[in-house]
C-alpha cells in the first residue's frame, strides 16, 4: 500500500475554506479527505491524529505489472510454439502470424 499524508489545515485550504478555529471532529475531516483524493484507488483508508491525515491506497501499478508479466511468458510460449509449427512457412505469413498472436494477448480497455 502507499501513502499519502497532508495537514489538517491543508485539507480546508485545498476545498478553498478558512482554516477552522477548532478542530473539527473526525467524520468531518475524512468525508473531506474522501472528496480531495477520490481519485486514487478505492478503497481508501483513512487515518486521522490531532494535526494530519493519511491516506492509505492499494497500488494497482504493481498488479497490472504482474499481469503484464504474465502475458509476456504466454506469447512467448505462444511464439516458441508457433515457431517450431511453422518452420517451412515463408517469413512474411509467420510475422503475421507471430503480430496476431502478440495483439491478442494485449488486454484493452
Amino acid at each position: 500500500m502507499k501513502s499519502v499524508t497532508i495537514q489538517i489545515n491543508d485539507l480546508f485550504e485545498f476545498e478553498g475554506q478558512p482554516i477552522p478555529a477548532q478542530r473539527p471532529d473526525n467524520a468531518i475531516i475524512e468525508a473531506i479527505a474522501r472528496r480531495q483524493f477520490e481519485f486514487l484507488r478505492q478503497p481508501l483508508q483513512i487515518a486521522i491524529t490531532d494535526t494530519d491525515v493519511s491516506v492509505l491506497f492499494t497500488d494497482e501499478a504493481s498488479k497490472a505489472k504482474e499481469e503484464a508479466e504474465r502475458l509476456a511468458v504466454k506469447a512467448g510460449k505462444r511464439i516458441h510454439y508457433l515457431s517450431l509449427t511453422f518452420l517451412d512457412t515463408d517469413r512474411a505469413s509467420w510475422c503475421g502470424i507471430v503480430r496476431a498472436t502478440l495483439c491478442s494477448q494485449i488486454p484493452f480497455g
